[in-house]
């Protein structure tokens, strides 16, 4: 769990106040959602597309292509959410994670990421109606 996780950082550390973080990237490929990330958080990469992120080289936000950090140790912990419009209930033509739809795309883009990278630890978004066994599955699989 994340508490476990920040209490070996902590006994580690000898405080909580001294935990370090390094926000390595974003992903994002809504225009108005990256305008948000960069004045909030100001990443060293941003991302549009996150399909693209198990490649070796994506796209930024600004139209370049640049390398991904996708290697075993380069994150500790991803924090991600994928789209869900397909599992939406106001959505009156749902997909399953298999078909190719936005939500199936763009979780088999971040478990692309994940196969490469191996961070130890994933959280998820938490989205009502999303196929959790599915995803459940899968995070086993590897």
């Amino acid at each position: 769990s994340i508490e476990d996780y920040l209490t070996k950082q902590e006994d580690k550390e000898s405080s909580l106040g001294s935990f370090r973080m390094e926000h390595v990237f974003s992903c994002e490929i809504e225009p108005f959602k990256q305008a948000y990330i960069e004045r909030n958080f100001q990443p060293p990469l941003l991302f549009r597309d996150i399909r693209e992120l198990g490649k070796s080289m994506a796209t930024t936000a600004y139209g370049s292509l640049t390398s991904v950090p996708n290697t075993p140790g380069c994150v500790d912990m991803l924090i991600a959410g994928t789209s869900c419009v397909d599992y939406s209930n106001l959505n009156n033509e749902k997909k399953t994670i298999d078909q190719k739809g936005e939500s199936g795309q763009t979780f088999r883009g971040m478990m692309d990421w994940i196969t490469k990278a191996e961070p130890p630890m994933v959280i998820l978004e938490n989205v009502k109606g999303a196929p959790w066994d599915a995803k459940v599955k899968r995070f086993e699989a590897m």
